[in-house]
């Protein structure tokens, strides 16, 4: 439509395509010289060259075209917020996934370095596994963080070094609920 009304006499100031089936309409506001009833009919003609056969025109120009603007700028800035809430909306929800990524990341790379001291003091050590939970804990009414630490050696391990290695893991954790296993 805006090839059919554009011609030098008329410019488009807002457009709006409602569709519903079998009551589809199109919304146009005009500015410039208004369009008598035969001008309206030839539009609605030419509709039907773009497939908008069974489509309403509904075309506002003077003062409906200024009301009718008015009314379709302020549904468009409802619309903007609405759309500035949902993009604000998606900028806490990366940020909260950024974060959640962030601590796996610290944690990957927690694991990694312990793993790394222990290869140190210990060449047999195959794999190392740390992982972080969470526990209510009803006495405090709180939650408690949890480590646990799955290694795998070339050699098993005796109890001793079980416990060494445990009793070293909640120093270097700083926490007393460590928890230590051999696969």
């Amino acid at each position: 439509m805006n090839k059919e009304i554009v011609d030098g006499k008329h410019i488009i100031v807002t457009s709006k395509m409602d569709y519903n089936l079998g009551k589809s309409q199109l919304k146009v506001v005009v500015v410039g010289e208004p369009y008598d009833s035969l001008g309206i009919v030839e539009l609605k003609e030419k509709m039907k060259g773009y497939g908008l056969v069974n489509t309403k025109l509904t075309l506002y120009q003077g003062d409906d075209g200024r009301v009718a603007a008015r009314d379709m700028f302020g549904a468009l800035d409802q619309d903007m917020q609405s759309t500035r809430s949902s993009i604000k909306d998606i900028y806490l929800t990366m940020d909260s996934i950024r974060q959640k990524v962030n601590k796996v990341a610290v944690l990957d790379s927690l694991q990694a370095t312990i793993a790394r001291e222990i290869k140190k003091s210990d060449s047999t050590l195959n794999r190392f596994t740390l992982r972080r939970v969470f526990s209510f804990n009803p006495s405090r009414n709180a939650n408690d963080t949890i480590w646990y630490a799955l290694a795998s050696y070339r050699e098993p391990l005796t109890f001793a070094k079980k416990f060494g290695i445990e009793e070293w893991l909640k120093k270097r954790l700083k926490s007393p609920n460590v928890k230590f296993d051999e696969e």
